[in-house]
């Protein structure tokens, strides 16, 4: 990488204080910049007036006012963040949730972690994926981090 590019950053949306610090730990341990967001338009603001700019959005689904799902029909409306990887992180595993978040445009779905060192190998596991050629379907959509 030379001086002119950015290094990457991780974009994360979530209402709850715990989990955003809980995210930040994790993507610091491997070394990785996180930018941390309270609410929606907190986010989508941002996107709107880089840098930096995502390598991966990561946006939770329960929150108030602006939920997970109109974050996700928000950012792929624009033609300006129709390539951005967005991995909706959420407590959910319930299959028409799943099934929504694909639907929506959604690039991966990951359930949340209960230990920071599963929350590493996922995010891990996101970075080195090569998001220009992967094609999201049912069978390779979800990453479970278990409980």
């Amino acid at each position: 990488m030379d001086a002119t590019q950015e290094k990457p950053v991780l974009f994360y949306v979530d209402d709850d204080s715990d989990d955003r610090f809980f995210f930040e730990e994790a993507a610091h341990d491997i070394h990785e910049n996180v930018q941390l967001f309270e609410s929606g338009d907190e986010l989508l603001e941002s996107l709107r007036h880089p840098p930096p700019s995502p390598s991966i959005v990561f946006i939770d689904l329960n929150m108030p006012r602006k939920n997970g799902f109109e974050i996700l029909e928000e950012i792929r409306s624009s033609d300006n963040f129709r390539s951005v990887p967005i991995v909706v992180y959420s407590t959910s595993g319930e299959a028409n949730t799943i099934s929504k978040c694909l639907n929506l445009g959604a690039s991966f779905y990951m359930t949340k972690a209960v230990r920071i060192a599963t929350l590493r190998d996922a995010i891990n596991h996101l970075l080195h994926i090569d998001w220009t050629t992967f094609k999201p379907d049912l069978k390779n959509f979800v990453y479970n981090c278990g409980k």
